[in-house]
């Protein structure tokens, strides 16, 4: 893991050097905001952060619940580059089922009574998990009922304080190679295309519950890159997962007001 943090932390200092600033967008609001409370890992944290001087223009206001380390299912040591990590204990399941973000998620919904609900997952899920003797991938069964379980307790709070739901799909990442020059499990396109089939799988079978693709727009046909395609943005971290400073002026317009007008969808708006 040591060596593994050394690589990245040089990639970071390399890719540094090239980091531009943007200027901000000039606030449009009228005054008559939608409230989204934002779920979700450390790339929706990154997502939010970089993109925030947007959301005012939009005239959103915004609390967040993100956990870092922490998907839509319970896991308890996932793989990092073949590595085991014990992760944040907030995401493991415990012995008796229960699942410390399921109270967390419930308790965030009822207090900030949203118009709107954003998730955005996708990262975890795509890892391998070591759950007692076994290990997981978004490719058994019973890691897509746990992932089904997450989106369910999600989606009954927002439903009970009449909120509206928008799953992002999860974008390509390039954490880094192995020695034979191969994309890492949970880089791979094929776990990433699972994840997005099934919440959109998930949003067709569910009311007042929608699918917003950031992934079309990350990875146009499906390709990595750290800057967007006029090379003026910065779109992701140097860690190749995470958003970066670029996502704003990049992202910022377009995915704010797509949150607007979901919020004014929601029960509260419609009345």
């Amino acid at each position: 893991i040591g060596a593994v943090l050394i690589v990245v932390l040089m990639s970071v200092a390399v890719l540094e050097e090239r980091i531009p600033t943007y200027a901000s967008p000039v606030s449009t609001a009228t005054k008559n905001p939608v409230g989204a409370l934002i779920l979700g890992d450390s790339m929706m944290l990154t997502l939010d952060y970089n993109t925030a001087a947007w959301r005012s223009r939009h005239d959103v206001i915004s609390s967040s619940t993100t956990v870092l380390g922490c998907g839509i299912g319970p896991s308890f040591r996932p793989v990092f580059h073949r590595h085991l990590i014990f992760g944040n204990a907030k995401c493991h399941l415990r012995p008796d089922g229960s699942w410390p973000l399921e109270s967390l998620w419930a308790n965030s919904i009822a207090t900030s009574h949203p118009d709107v609900v954003v998730v955005g997952a996708g990262r975890w899920e795509t890892h391998d998990h070591v759950i007692g003797d076994r290990t997981y991938s978004i490719s058994d069964r019973w890691f897509l009922e746990q992932m089904t379980r997450g989106l369910d307790d999600i989606s009954n709070a927002s439903r009970e304080v009449g909120a509206r739901v928008i799953l992002l799909t999860t974008p390509c990442t390039h954490s880094g190679e192995t020695k034979m020059g191969h994309a890492w499990p949970e880089d791979s396109p094929e776990r990433q295309r699972t994840y997005n089939d099934f919440i959109r799988l998930y949003a067709a079978t569910h009311v007042a519950t929608s699918v917003l693709d950031i992934a079309s727009r990350m990875c146009p046909g499906g390709h990595f890159s750290y800057f967007d395609a006029s090379g003026r943005y910065m779109i992701r971290n140097a860690d190749g997962v995470h958003y970066g400073p670029g996502a704003g002026p990049f992202l910022g317009d377009w995915f704010w007001s797509q949150i607007r007008l979901a919020g004014e969808q929601s029960p509260r708006w419609m009345q």
